[in-house]
């Protein structure tokens, strides 16, 4: 069933990795369980993925988000047929998924930018520090990710309270 393949994939690739990462998995596949039953791998039809992804789009989900939901149920099928060598087609395999169409968010204003960097400053300690550093063009992100390719030696302590 795909609730045994959600067990078996946690259970081999769950190893090492945060809890968010199972967590998010049985999340998941809870969602088809939840609209199409647990069955058998081998009964979901592409009718039943498309039955699926319409269910999802009604909730409101975001395409990113239906997107990241059908990775990982194909991911978790496809690591029961490879397992188990089943001789099934995964259903979920080539459902079409809807885009993005949605416009990118707008940048922040730049007077709020601006109040946003004077009290970081103020506060000064090192996460608000690299939010100062922040422009209106250059995302958090991509500053952390020039600083740690700028930077391969910098050792990275992680804060878990």
């Amino acid at each position: 069933t795909l609730s045994d393949s959600l067990a078996t994939y946690c259970s081999l690739k769950g190893q090492d990795r945060a809890k968010m990462f199972c967590s998010a998995a049985h999340r998941n596949v809870g969602y088809v369980i939840d609209h199409l039953g647990d069955r058998p791998i081998d009964t979901y039809s592409t009718l039943d993925a498309a039955s699926f992804r319409d269910w999802l789009v009604e909730r409101d989900l975001s395409p990113s988000s239906i997107s990241r939901i059908f990775s990982t149920v194909r991911a978790v099928i496809n690591l029961t047929i490879q397992e188990n060598g089943l001789n099934c087609t995964n259903g979920f395999a080539k459902t079409f998924l809807p885009t993005n169409d949605k416009e990118k968010r707008p940048p922040i204003p730049q007077d709020e930018l601006r109040n946003i960097q004077k009290t970081c400053l103020t506060m000064s300690d090192e996460r608000r520090l690299l939010i100062a550093l922040i422009s209106d063009v250059v995302r958090i992100s991509q500053i952390s990710k020039e600083i740690l390719l700028r930077t391969p030696d910098l050792k990275l302590r992680f804060y878990n309270p």
